[in-house]
Formats: structure tokens, C-alpha cells, sequence
């Protein structure tokens, strides 16, 4: 039996950072061995420390504990210098930002690494890199006249000039649509299986990370799972049963009033797995919106945990819950909460903002995202131009811009009429059979009377 070639192999692996007088545990004890050719995603929920794994793999930072080799060579303890050529001879990087020079065009930018290294540029394998990336149409390019897709391929091919044993992949398509990902992905697992690269990234995706060959999966700065998926097969829909999955136990959130406890809602305890929905009903004032918030990590609870995605985040700092809610939650709020003086298409773009796309991108996904949702006519008029329907429809389409896997209704047909309310409710019911959690709270009748609605919870 043909002996497989280890590549990297990590034994103990620990991070430890210093925050003042604090420690702060990133990684603990993580064991792993990826051969030769291995396509392999690493997942988990934000902060359970997916980036600072790929950075110590890639030699870009270093380990507080335990021991890493590299193509067989001890990286423990090596001079930053050898570090450097390490990295040149053995590696390539792509990360979610591109990080394209924009005076140099596609073929200048490729080249780039050559110039710190003693290779020659090799005029056949550069042609060879574009037609793999399928950029050779557009070689001489600058960064400005290229999509979001076409520039991660630039910085894939960047990757690959100087021949690297492995690639490590940063969120490389967190900037893009899932049809230009599943691109993106298609070409790692040529690259994987016709030259033997070595693939290492991490995602937030699952659907994406089913394309490879092997998922391992980090809670807590700990491998909880690695799924070793089958070369010779399409990879199987893998999902870890907490992916999406929305669990309370015994929730409770109280309100101080002068020197009283105002008791909002008590012992709640629920959970849904992706893909699945839940109606929250009561009466006005039974604190259907402050649930929803607390799923939403928009307030804290008295007591009680909330658990999305396996992680505890009851009491988590802001700093870990404003990437979560940016990356897996879509609300859609009662009164709409558009900006009056902004247009239809402004409104929708606010959430890409932060993520530093370049304009041209946030317009593309801002009109497929309208497209779907039947407002690419309106894409241009001011939002008190548009009917109540219509709004609401921005609102959620606002909602779905980053991709969600859950999705936050509070009152989404209260201030719409039967026509309306009915439209909203089936780009809803979508959604699920999308695989999209969705959590509603309202007391419309409609609502309620939706067999795609899996649980209901009264308050």
C-alpha cells in the first residue's frame, strides 16, 4: 500500500494571547496531519480561533505550545529568515481582501512575488496560471476593470507563481456571491486533484466547504470535528447538528424599574435545527420583539444561555458578537427602518459597507439580490417613492445582502395589507426551503395559519 505523503503536521498546538494582565486561550491542543493533495476546510463560529490556526500552519505567526512541521522540517524555534524562505518556496496566500496593487495589471500583479525571490519570470508559466484561472483574456487589466471573482483568481494565481506545495485561503470568497465562490472553490479542487496542491482555508460557508475533501470544524479553539470526506464521490452534504441550529435553555430577561424587577419573559427553552422555523406568538407586551432580540444578540439575557452555531453567546463581548450578527443574522424589522433619504439601492448596500468591497461589486450584489425579489425597476427611486410592500421587500432584501443562515422577522406583515402580506410570507417560506433558519415573532393570523411553520411558541 502506497505510503500517503504528510505535509503538515501539528502536535499540541496552543495560542495564548496577552491582554493586559489577562490570558486569553486561541487555540488549545489541536492535533492534525494533512497530507499531500488534501483539499481541507476549516469552519466554526466566529472567534473559535479558525484564522489564528491557518496563521500558525502558515508559519505567520507563531505557537505559544506544541510542536508543527512543515514538509518535515521542525518549525518550532526557526529564525524569522528561514520562516521567510519557508514560506516563498513551500506556500501561497490568498485572503478575502485581494490585496491587489490597482497600478498593476493582472499579469503585473501575478508576477509580484518573483521580484522578492531568485526565479526568473518564466513567460510559460505565467501563460499556463491564466489559462487555469481563465483570466488570459484579460492579462492586461487593471484591478478597477475586474469583478470581485475575477480579482480573487488574480490573487489565486499570485499564489501560485512560485510553484507552492500548499496554499492557505483566508475567507477567500467571504467578498463574493455563492455562485462566485463555488467558482473560486472549483478551481482549489483542480489544484487539489490535477497537481497536488496541498489546500488549506477557512470558511464560514458549509455549502462550500462540502467541496472538499476533508472539514474540520473549531469550537472553543478545539477540534470538535474532523470529517474525512470521500475523494472518489461527489463530497456528502455535511453539516455539524449545531451548524444553524438556534438553542435556549431556561432564557429569561428582567428590566430594572426603580427598585423592582420587571420580569419580561421567563424560562424559555427551545431549539431549531437549520432550515427549520419558528413562530413566536403572544399578545402585545408578552415580549415576542425582546426574544427575538436576545436571539439577535441585540440584548442580554437575566439568565439562561443562548446557544447559536454550538457556541454559548450569552455573554460573549461585543467584539464577538458584531461579526456574528454581521455574517449569519438578517433582520427584518417592523417598521422597515430604511433611510428616507437614501435610494432603494442605497438602503440595500448599508451592510456591505464595513466589508470594504469595491463599488462595483456592492452594485452587482445589490441589484441580484433586488433582481430575486422582483425591485430591479425600483432600484434607483427614493424609498418614499415605493409602496409599503415594496419597502418591506428592501428590507429584506437589505436582510439577505451578506448571506445569512438566519433570518429575524418581527412583525413582517403587520403594516402591509392581505396582498402584500401574502408576498412576504412566500419570500419567507423560500428562504426555509433554502435552507435558511427563520425565526418570526408576530400575532398575524396569516402567519399562523403558514403549514410551512415547523414550531410555534406562545408567550
Amino acid at each position: 500500500m502506497m505510503k500517503m505523503e504528510v505535509l503538515i503536521e501539528a502536535k499540541g498546538l496552543s495560542k495564548i494571547y496577552r491582554r493586559g494582565r489577562e490570558n486569553i486561550q486561541a487555540l488549545e491542543g489541536i492535533d492534525l496531519s494533512i497530507i499531500k493533495g488534501e483539499f481541507v476546510a476549516i469552519v466554526g463560529p466566529s472567534g473559535s480561533g479558525k484564522t489564528t490556526l491557518l496563521n500558525l500552519l502558515g508559519c505567520l505567526d507563531s505557537a505559544s505550545l506544541g510542536s508543527l512541521r512543515i514538509n518535515d522540517i521542525e518549525i518550532t524555534g526557526l529564525k524569522e529568515s528561514n520562516l521567510v524562505k519557508l514560506r516563498r518556496e513551500y506556500m501561497g496566500f490568498v485572503f478575502q481582501q485581494f490585496f491587489l496593487l490597482p497600478t498593476l495589471t493582472v499579469r503585473e500583479n501575478i508576477e509580484l512575488p518573483l521580484l522578492f525571490s531568485k526565479k526568473k519570470i518564466d513567460n510559460s508559466r505565467i501563460e499556463s496560471i491564466l489559462k487555469k484561472i481563465g483570466l488570459k483574456e484579460r492579462v492586461h487589466h487593471l484591478p478597477s476593470q475586474l469583478s470581485g471573482g475575477e480579482m480573487q483568481r488574480v490573487a489565486i494565481g499570485r499564489a501560485l507563481i512560485n510553484e507552492p506545495r500548499i496554499i492557505f485561503a483566508d475567507e477567500p470568497t467571504g467578498n463574493l456571491d455563492f455562485a462566485t465562490g463555488k467558482k473560486i472553490f472549483h478551481l482549489f479542487h483542480e489544484l487539489s486533484r490535477q497537481e497536488g496542491i496541498t489546500v488549506v482555508l477557512v470558511t464560514h460557508n458549509l455549502k462550500l466547504a462540502d467541496m472538499t475533501n476533508r472539514v474540520i470544524r473549531l469550537v472553543d479553539g478545539r477540534i470538535s470535528h474532523d470529517h474525512q470526506q470521500d475523494k472518489a464521490r461527489n463530497p456528502p452534504n455535511f453539516l455539524p447538528e449545531t451548524w444553524g441550529t438556534i438553542k435556549t435553555e431556561g432564557l429569561e430577561k428582567s428590566y430594572r424599574w426603580k427598585k423592582s424587577a420587571i420580569k419580561i419573559i421567563s424560562d424559555v427553552s427551545f431549539a431549531i435545527k437549520p432550515g427549520e422555523s419558528l413562530l413566536i406568538e403572544g399578545a402585545s407586551g408578552s415580549g415576542k420583539t425582546t426574544l427575538l432580540n436576545l436571539i439577535g444578540t441585540l440584548t442580554r439575557p437575566s439568565r439562561g444561555k443562548i446557544r447559536i452555531d454550538g457556541t454559548d453567546i450569552s455573554h460573549l463581548p461585543d467584539h464577538f458578537l458584531t461579526p456574528l450578527r454581521r455574517d449569519k443574522i438578517g433582520f427584518i424589522f417592523q417598521q422597515f427602518n430604511l433611510l428616507s433619504g437614501f435610494t432603494v439601492a442605497q438602503n440595500v448596500m448599508i451592510p456591505l459597507i464595513p466589508l470594504g468591497l469595491r463599488e462595483k461589486e456592492r452594485k452587482k450584489r445589490v441589484f441580484e439580490i433586488l433582481e430575486k425579489l422582483g425591485l430591479e425597476e425600483k432600484i434607483d427611486l427614493m424609498v418614499n417613492e415605493i409602496s409599503g410592500g415594496e419597502q418591506q421587500r428592501v428590507a429584506i432584501a437589505r436582510a439577505l445582502i451578506n448571506h445569512p443562515e438566519i433570518i429575524l422577522a418581527d412583525e413582517p406583515t403587520s403594516n402591509l395589507d392581505r396582498k402584500n402580506a401574502l408576498v412576504v410570507l412566500e419570500i419567507l417560506r423560500e428562504l426555509k426551503e433554502a435552507g435558511k433558519t427563520i425565526v418570526i415573532a408576530s400575532h398575524d393570523p396569516l402567519v399562523r395559519g403558514e403549514k410551512w411553520i415547523d414550531q410555534t411558541i406562545i408567550l
